[in-house]
């Protein structure tokens, strides 16, 4: 008895779902049909069996067509526009001075230009001249000599060591390019200053260390300022200044440096 009950009770559950599927689709076209809601055009209804396979050659000569559609378009910008093919120069930007009339004659002007690191060399001056002057100046990492030859321009008193020989021998071959006396470049271990020359009013530091060297702190006269990147994973701009009570540490901008090695190369 109670097998034929669940088996009615089954049969009565299946005949429901049954008629609520019949109404509902009684219901869906009597909207449709009624206009309120259209249903699909069997003009623009495709059979998907009937569509063909893609045909991988002609996919394959349509993308090259468009390649070279792109390299004809970018031959054309260039012959356009040569400028964008600019092999940079001092003959260059001297030229251009002077078609300017060469203004940097008429005023005292420091220009400041090329890669990412000349907007850190511009904001490190800046920090460091800011309601003063630079003074007897020393830099710790000469590089190429760029950044000494901008701080020549706005003291007459730079120190610059640089502990990679063959840097060095660039660095000094650059400032004889561009008649820069000024600049007394030292093959030395940047972590140790120049004790010869010190003290210093202005100390820059164009590498990241770990913590401030102490012998470069022993160099910075009073009244001086130093500018460093400190830091081994995140490293931040420090402007440390040497004032009566003391010295003060202010951290500033975030950076990305090279680290400060020790010894000779």
């Amino acid at each position: 008895m109670a097998g034929e009950l669940e088996n009615r009770e089954e049969a009565e559950r299946e005949a429901r779902e049954v008629a609520e599927d019949a109404e509902f689709d009684a219901a869906i076209k009597a909207v449709v049909s009624s206009g309120l809601i259209a249903g699909p055009d069997p003009s623009i209804v495709k059979d998907v069996s009937l569509e063909e396979a893609p045909d991988p050659t002609k996919q394959m000569a349509d993308e090259l067509s468009a390649d070279l559609e792109v390299e004809r378009i970018y031959r054309d910008i260039l012959t356009r526009a040569p400028e964008h093919n600019v092999q940079p120069s001092l003959d260059r930007v001297r030229d251009c001075l002077e078609l300017m009339g060469n203004p940097q004659s008429s005023f005292r002007a420091v220009h400041i230009t090329g890669t990412n690191g000349k907007t850190s060399t511009a904001r490190m001056i800046e920090v460091l001249r800011e309601g003063r002057e630079l003074g007897k100046t020393l830099e710790v990492g000469a590089g190429c000599g760029y950044q000494a030859a901008v701080l020549a321009q706005l003291t007459d008193e730079v120190y610059a060591v640089e502990r990679i020989e063959p840097l060095l021998a660039k660095a000094k071959a650059n400032m004889r390019k561009i008649q820069q006396f000024k600049v007394r470049l030292k093959y030395a271990d940047g972590q140790l200053g120049l004790p010869e020359a010190a003290p210093f009013d202005t100390i820059i530091v164009a590498a990241a260390a770990p913590t401030i060297p102490q012998a470069l702190l022993q160099q910075l006269a009073l009244g001086g300022r130093m500018l460093l990147p400190l830091g081994t994973g995140s490293q931040f701009l420090h402007l440390v200044e040497h004032r009566p009570e003391g010295f003060v540490n202010t951290r500033l901008d975030a950076v990305r440096f090279v680290p400060l090695l020790s010894g000779l190369e």
